[in-house]
């Protein structure tokens, strides 16, 4: 028997153990439970009916050598136990890097089971002394595993801790041709196994930062394929630093992968000596595909702090004006062209709209005289009254502010001092600093600098107690992550929470002083992020080439997203996909062009355009607003495929495309959209017992909203298992309720 059938083998033993077979195991007197924990063969093991896990023997250094999935029969490792590290850690010390990794290392295990989970602890004493333990429940196929690390030398200091490390991942499909690794980079999407590219995929968490790879806005990730998956995931409350990374390993068609963490404060003068991570590593097999993901996730997610204040129709701070918008626009409130192009799109549109402000500065460009804006180009006075005027229309004001840069031309940032007390300096001790498409040179801005805080602060508070505007948007912070080695701040030097702890606070304080002075105030960033969704009420994504939206998968209802559209004639699919998932529609330069056309394509997309966001307002905002995101119902049929252009290169679709969602009343809302010109004859799938736990013995009443005919019923449909073919118009839309017959 070659050595990975040996460990398929020691899969098989274990689950005899679990069936009452009589292995004698230190878990054996667990044999009835549904979880067990023990040693076979001398390899520590975590099983119940559906999972076994099983690691390296101690004197090895226990790597992880085996997922197998019971019900599936599928082994997910392919490596040998002596070659599988767990961890690895870097330190410092000296001026010099030393690397330790668990690989030969030995440890010693106790395992033990106890009111339906069991639990491994391995204990490594020298030359670090580590502990990581490792759960598992009896109803989960994933085990939740945690790590904490001490020096053993008092002038060592640990730089980062990479936990898990997992080798030897097998492929899903034939030789991973079909594979694909969930990238929650900004809404989401999918991509291709880095064992089919050969390239590695490295994703970073809260965002960007040197070297890293794209950002996250989600702490999971999963490879995909042949209807299920291998999840991983950091249910990390204090949103620390991590890095993801699937990588192609040298033989066959096999992945690795490891989560590495920069340890907070690595970079200051005193040795960091402990690392205890901050919330448990998720790691196992799943059915299904980025929406089930998103779902184990989405179980956690919402008892993180920054769900804490429930979903936007309970929350009290939440502004209902904005919880209840349709869309946005771009303006520039400089002018009176710029006033009059805002009046003439509120009026073909004739629905409430938020004006997204760039212009109302006093400099050409938005970077130019960051963070000096006043007073306004219209004249404080003048400002305040085209405000008003567009608030009396139903246009809501919502001006810029660079939250990040603070130009190093001007005098504010000389006599304040601010290179000093507020801007972010490398680890060589050089300030950071950009052009950002201005004129002058850029600083970033710490962002849990007393100044910067106050700041930006004044900032906020001027625009809205002084000039009367709706909100404030806030550019850059929210995923530009750097570290910052100011000592004069008060901060730990590098790593950990330290940016969105400082972010975090930042907002807080903006949203604490303005809405003292209106407590309707809205605040909002760029970029997704889960962990400011408490302080901000909206993001902005260019999007929408989403063909995993797992943000919205696990947050709409708790957050909103805006976008999908800035230049360029973006076509139905990047219009219409991002409207269909939930996003609130707009922050489009092409607004006044459909309302003035002077095409033939802004003739037809206009009212295209038009039609979504009254949909939106007069039938979809329980469910497109502030629903929660449904399995979205399987399309079948001789499609075609659409090609659209969009922020981040060409994507394809079917011409169908459907969304699900499940309003606060308990009501199902179902959405099609067709991207294309030509009418199309579809069939559509959804089971309402999975979903909305609407079973095959209730009947649903269904309506249906069109533009030109407003809501009217459908009929009545049997619960359960619903299958229906449809027809619909070209850059047509079907928008159907599903309410439960009482």
């Amino acid at each position: 028997m070659n050595r990975h059938g040996r460990y398929i083998a020691i899969c098989v033993l274990a689950s005899i153990a679990w069936l009452g077979a009589g292995i004698g195991t230190e878990g054996s007197h667990a044999q009835a439970a549904q979880v067990q924990a023990g040693l076979v063969d001398g390899h520590p093991y975590l099983a119940n009916e559906a999972v076994a896990f099983l690691w390296a023997k101690p004197e090895d250094g226990a790597g992880l050598v085996s997922i197998y999935d019971r019900r599936r029969g599928h082994e997910f490792l392919a490596k040998g136990a002596t070659s599988a590290p767990l961890w690895q850690v870097l330190v410092k010390t000296a001026g010099e890097q030393r690397s330790y990794q668990s690989a030969g290392m030995p440890c010693t295990v106790s395992t033990e089971t106890h009111r339906g989970v069991g639990k491994v602890a391995l204990r490594w004493a020298e030359p670090l002394a580590v502990q990581v333990e490792a759960q598992l429940a009896e109803d989960s196929s994933q085990v939740r595993m945690t790590i904490t690390v001490r020096t053993a030398q008092p002038d060592e200091s640990l730089l980062s801790v990479t936990f898990p490390v997992v080798s030897g991942i097998l492929p899903l499909t034939r030789e991973g041709r079909y594979d694909k690794v969930l990238e929650p980079f900004r809404l989401g999407w999918i991509k291709p196994s880095p064992a089919v590219t050969g390239k590695a995929l490295a994703m970073s968490y809260p965002g960007i930062w040197a070297g890293s790879g794209v950002g996250m806005s989600v702490q999971f990730t999963a490879l995909l394929g042949g209807g299920r998956g291998l999840y991983v995931a950091e249910e990390d409350e204090d949103g620390n630093q991590k890095r993801f990374v699937w990588q192609p390993e040298a033989a066959g068609h096999n992945l690795g992968l490891s989560l590495s963490h920069p340890v907070l404060g690595w970079g200051g003068p005193q040795p960091v000596r402990e690392y205890r991570i901050s919330g448990p590593v998720v790691l196992g097999p799943f059915e299904g595909d980025w929406f089930d993901a998103a779902r184990i996730y989405r179980k956690w997610a919402l008892t993180a702090p920054w769900c804490a204040k429930g979903p936007i129709y309970e929350r009290a701070d939440y502004p209902r004006w904005f919880a209840r918008l349709p869309y946005w626009t771009i303006g520039h409130l400089s002018d009176e062209s710029g006033i009059e192009r805002e009046l003439v799109k509120r009026e073909f549109f004739k629905l409430p709209n938020v004006c997204h402000d760039y212009g109302y500065h006093n400099q050409l460009y938005q970077h130019d005289r960051c963070p000096e804006y006043f007073p306004p180009r219209l004249g404080s006075e003048n400002y305040a009254r085209v405000v008003r005027e567009l608030q009396s229309k139903g246009t809501r004001v919502v001006p810029y502010v660079m939250g990040w840069l603070w130009n190093m031309t001007t005098e504010s940032y000389r006599t304040e001092n601010a290179e000093q007390r507020a801007a972010i300096l490398g680890e060589s001790g050089g300030v950071i600093w950009t052009w950002a498409g201005g004129l002058e040179p850029l600083a970033a801005m710490c962002p849990a600098s007393t100044l910067w805080r106050e700041k930006l602060v004044g900032v906020s508070q001027e625009l809205v107690g002084r000039y009367g505007v709706d909100g404030i948007y806030f550019d850059y912070f929210t995923v530009h992550t750097t570290d910052c080695f100011n000592p004069d701040h008060g901060h730990p030097l590098g790593g950990g929470n330290y940016w969105t702890r400082g972010v975090h606070g930042l907002y807080e304080q903006v949203r604490t002083q303005c809405q003292k002075l209106n407590p309707e105030v809205m605040l909002c960033g760029e970029d997704a992020a889960e962990w400011c969704i408490d302080v901000l009420d909206a993001s902005y994504e260019a999007g929408p080439y989403m063909d995993a939206p797992v943000y919205l998968a696990v947050y709409h209802g708790y957050t909103q997203v805006f976008g999908g559209g800035l230049t360029n004639k973006y076509s139905p699919p990047y219009i219409g996909r991002y409207w269909l998932m939930g996003a609130q529609a707009g922050d489009t330069n092409q607004a006044y062009a459909m309302a003035r056309p002077t095409d033939e394509y802004y003739e037809k997309v206009g009212p295209y355009y038009r039609n979504l966001i009254r949909c939106r307002s007069e039938f979809g905002l329980p469910y497109l607003g502030y629903g929660e995101m449904l399995r979205p119902p399987r399309i079948y049929g001789d499609l075609p495929t659409i090609t659209s252009p969009g922020g981040y290169g060409p994507f394809t679709l079917k011409a169908v495309d459907g969304s699900a969602w499940l309003a606060p009343d308990g009501t199902v809302g179902i959405f099609f959209l067709n991207y294309d010109e030509t009418p199309h004859q579809f069939t559509w799938s959804e089971d309402l017992s999975e979903i909305a736990g609407i079973g095959p013995s209730q009947r649903v009443r269904v309506t249906r909203w069109s533009g030109d005919k407003g809501i009217q019923p459908v009929g009545q449909w049997q619960g359960g298992l619903v299958r229906k073919t449809m027809q619909i118009d070209g850059w047509g839309l079907i928008a159907l309720k599903l309410e439960v017959e009482r």
